[in-house]
């Protein structure tokens, strides 16, 4: 077992209202919930962990539908100058149940995200 100190856990909800912007459509406004939990290690710089990220459309006109994925992530932060930063991170989205269906099933969808910033 690692020591706590190395230990990384985080949790996240995010709700979003999406609002139909083109012409009258007859489409309603729909809202999507996402929540996330985090779990790895984060020693120096790097931090390597797994994502559990649920998003579910409880609005959705045809049905409310909630889509499962893992995602494997490593992220690295660094020193660049006094009081500046840069950070870097992969990950890989792996959705486990429909709609999308299991990410490495014929025609599923899967994603490898890149990410990189400053930080002042």
């Amino acid at each position: 077992a690692a020591p706590i100190r190395y230990l990384y856990l985080a949790a996240n909800g995010q709700m979003g209202v999406m609002i139909p912007t083109s012409s009258p459509s007859g489409r309603d406004t729909d809202v999507q919930l996402q929540l996330t939990v985090d779990a790895g290690a984060h020693v120096g710089p790097f931090l390597g962990a797994v994502r559990l990220r649920l998003v579910w459309l409880p609005t959705d006109t045809l049905g409310p539908e909630a889509q499962v994925s893992l995602e494997p992530f490593v992220h690295l932060v660094f020193d660049v100058a006094e009081r500046l930063s840069a950070f870097g991170e992969i990950r890989l989205t792996i959705n486990l149940n429909d709609p999308l269906g299991l990410a490495f099933d014929e025609f599923r969808v899967w994603g490898l995200h890149f990410a990189g910033g400053l930080g002042f």
